[in-house]
């Protein structure tokens, strides 16, 4: 992807928490993964859209020395980073709605998002089946939990996660840092 930036130390009393600039950028090129950029730096940029601006304020120990503010325009990106979050009903099931809360038992598959595969499926890197979880817990990523709420027994749901509500910087066994992810999830039962 390429960013404009700014940062600017971080001032209580400054507008918007700006100090003095640091340092600023028409154009870098970011590489998601890439870890010469600072954690904080990543981060911000993390489900952000071509076009778009967005100001950060980092706190200590995200890869800066003391908090900054970092503002960024994101001016180009490929394809799979640009990915927003979204679900897709495929079966409608029957009952009660899956709530917060309650335990789910699904069956998924879990592909790497490839914007040039059919539906966008590259390789499989994950699937189960009678898999439970706890909805709004920490036991799934944050894609999991916003993509299966509402979800009705019998039901199967695509979810496709940009990299900030699934993995992030952190690379998996078959799945790359800041990736973005598909999911099929079929809802087995809710207790």
């Amino acid at each position: 992807m390429t960013v404009a930036v700014t940062i600017w130390g971080y001032n209580a009393q400054g507008t918007d928490g700006k100090g003095t600039v640091l340092d600023q950028r028409a154009s870098v090129e970011h590489i998601h993964g890439d870890t010469s950029f600072p954690e904080g730096w990543t981060m911000g940029v993390d489900g952000m859209r071509v076009g778009g601006s967005r100001r950060v304020v980092v706190p200590p120990g995200f890869g800066f020395n003391g908090p900054v503010v970092v503002e960024f325009q994101l001016l180009a990106a490929s394809a799979a980073l640009d990915v927003p979050f979204g679900t897709t009903e495929l079966v409608a099931g029957t009952g009660s709605p899956a709530a917060n809360g309650q335990t789910l038992t699904v069956a998924y598959i879990g592909w790497l998002y490839d914007p040039n595969a059919a539906d966008h499926k590259g390789a499989i890197f994950d699937q189960g089946n009678g898999f439970s979880f706890g909805l709004g817990g920490n036991g799934v990523i944050s894609g999991w939990n916003q993509g299966v709420v509402g979800m009705q027994v019998g039901g199967l749901r695509r979810i496709v996660i940009p990299p900030a509500l699934a993995y992030g910087l952190t690379p998996l066994e078959g799945v790359p840092a800041y990736s973005t992810l598909i999911f099929e999830v079929g809802l087995l039962s809710i207790e």
